[in-house]
């Protein structure tokens, strides 16, 4: 019965337009499950390590960790800023459900001490917005 919960509520944000990345990437998951492929959840986000978020200010906010370059697509902002993007793994590669591509989107802005990180899964720590975020001095240089 949960499940069903989960995928209703994963088929209307696709359906209302308004889903975060980590919607669509966990609905194509469950789509490649349902197909008989393994697939899990990757992230990317800028750190120190896996174990840290560094993030710096961005209109005003001081929740952004990256800027990748992307077109915009159905909906999604061109050249978006994320605390974290979620894209699909699967044995093929990569694909980004919110953008319609495949890899890794190219990280064109970040903390300038921090470097990109990839992962299955974000720390607990980094999810819970703990100690673990450190504030960068860098502020994002355009709208």
């Amino acid at each position: 019965m949960r499940q069903n919960r989960v995928v209703q509520y994963l088929v209307a944000g696709v359906i209302t337009r308004q889903a975060l990345c980590q919607e669509n990437a966990r609905l194509l998951r469950y789509l490649m499950q349902t197909a008989g492929h393994d697939a899990r959840l990757a992230y990317v986000w800028s750190g120190g390590s896996i174990a840290f978020w560094d993030h710096f200010r961005y209109r005003g906010e001081w929740l952004v960790s990256i800027q990748v370059a992307a077109s915009s697509n159905d909906g999604a902002p061109a050249d978006p800023h994320f605390t974290y993007h979620c894209l699909t793994e699967t044995a093929g590669g990569v694909y980004d459900p919110s953008y319609g591509t495949e890899d890794f989107p190219e990280v064109i802005e970040k903390a300038p001490d921090a470097s990109e990180q990839r992962c299955p899964d974000l720390p607990d720590r980094v999810r819970a917005g703990s100690t673990t975020r450190r504030s960068s001095q860098y502020t994002c240089p355009h709208p």
